[in-house]
């Protein structure tokens, strides 16, 4: 009946965004689009705050990035809305080039079956210790499942923690472009608790 199919449709998104929060080892469920892939982060901003992008790669049967299509950026790693917080939209080419200016493949560090490297360039326009703002993004096999994890190394204010990226929030300005502050927010990969940085423009 309409009912029950509405009542599904409320508990497969009530699903999604408990998990995509809570952990990136949750193997996403198909969407027909994009067909079976794991987040890896979620991408927010000031703009349109309910409007969610979902950052996504995509792994085999062995939970190893396709070595043939590992140089495919739009399969290696790509994007889609969740507007509102919840229906599936893709992303149109214009915005995803730009998002691909913040987050663009390190061409530099080696790609293998199970890494590959992402520079996050907005964290050069704010002051921030972290040294290397790289995300590292890698899968394994857990206890009998794929898991695929984005890990970050904090600065020496955080005691060099590595923590696994889970989003990344920007406040800025669309026109002129600028960006005001940065916040990365995941869990220490040390202590397994909650973390969130603020990094703000000098």
């Amino acid at each position: 009946t309409p009912w029950c199919l509405l009542a599904m449709k409320i508990l497969f998104v009530l699903f999604f965004i408990l998990n995509i929060h809570s952990t990136t080892s949750w193997s996403a469920p198909q969407i027909s689009q994009i067909g079976k892939h794991h987040p890896i982060l979620l991408v927010e901003k000031n703009v349109n705050p309910d409007n969610t992008m979902v950052v996504y790669t995509k792994t085999d049967e062995k939970c190893q990035f396709d070595s043939e299509t590992n140089g495919n950026k739009s399969i290696l790693f790509d994007f889609y809305w969740l507007m509102n917080r919840k229906d599936y939209k893709p992303v149109h080419k214009a915005i995803k080039k730009e998002i691909r200016k913040s987050m663009q493949i390190d061409k530099s560090a080696k790609v293998d079956a199970n890494k590959f490297t992402v520079k996050l360039t907005n964290l050069e326009k704010v002051k921030t210790d972290i040294s290397d703002p790289r995300l590292t993004v890698t899968s394994k096999i857990l206890e009998g499942k794929c898991k695929v994890e984005g890990l970050i190394q904090l600065g020496p204010s955080d005691d060099n923690a590595q923590i696994r990226l889970d989003s990344l929030y920007t406040e800025g300005r669309k026109f002129p472009p600028a960006v005001f502050s940065v916040t990365l927010k995941g869990v220490n990969m040390k202590t397994g608790k909650p973390i969130a940085r603020t990094y703000r423009a000098p």
